[in-house]
């Protein structure tokens, strides 16, 4: 058998021969098994397959590069699905962190200012009762002041002027 021609009709000529290799051999009594020549048929499986057009071998090879290409690509999506979620969850956990801060942040805020108000009210009335205690006390002072005043005034009054004697003319030795 030559294999100067194409190798589609190779294989197909190859595959003729291996159906009357089947039909020709000899039956087994009582069966529908055939006896076939082990030998024969390998050799033209063995023809078959050195016929087979390298477009069919890239064809099982790009098969073969496909699945392990889906492979890695499911790796890789499930990889960068990993890394979203993980993503995902560390921007929730930043948002509930900064709405917690938040929170804490107004909290505190409004702390500061009751206090603020507080401490306000009690400075408001710290410097109401000083200055209460302050005029009481000059209005004490002011009427001590004036009771002073009226009593020497009323001593002065009460009390002889002692009248002084001219200076210069004694009435002791004159020189």
């Amino acid at each position: 058998m030559e294999f100067d021609r194409n190798p589609i009709a190779e294989i197909e000529e190859l595959l003729d021969e291996l159906e009357d290799l089947i039909e020709n051999s000899a039956g087994v009594p009582l069966s529908k098994k055939k006896l076939v020549s082990e030998d024969e048929i390998l050799r033209i499986v063995e023809s078959i397959r050195s016929n087979l057009p390298t477009e069919i071998m890239q064809a099982r090879q790009i098969v073969k590069d496909k699945r392990e290409i889906v492979m890695l690509a499911k790796r890789e999506a499930d990889d960068i699905l990993a890394k979203a979620e993980q993503q995902a969850q560390a921007l929730v956990e930043k948002e509930a962190i900064v709405g917690r801060a938040k929170m804490l942040g107004q909290e505190i805020v409004a702390g500061a200012q009751r206090e603020s108000r507080e401490i306000c009210k009690a400075t408001g009335a710290y410097l109401d009762r000083l200055i209460m205690q302050t005029d009481d006390a000059i209005c004490s002072s002011l009427n001590e002041l004036r009771k002073a005043k009226s009593m020497l005034k009323i001593e002065s009054e009460n009390t002889p002027v002692p009248m002084e004697a001219p200076k210069g003319n004694t009435g002791e030795d004159e020189e």
